[in-house]
């Protein structure tokens, strides 16, 4: 799953269960 907020963009790499287990950050630069 991948979101965006802010500029920024949160995309969930690894699941423990229902528990986020690895997120990946990563910034856009602005357009």
């Amino acid at each position: 799953d991948k979101a965006n907020w802010n500029g920024w963009q949160f995309e969930v790499i690894d699941l423990d269960g229902r528990r986020v287990d690895k997120l990946l950050v990563t910034r856009h630069p602005a357009p």
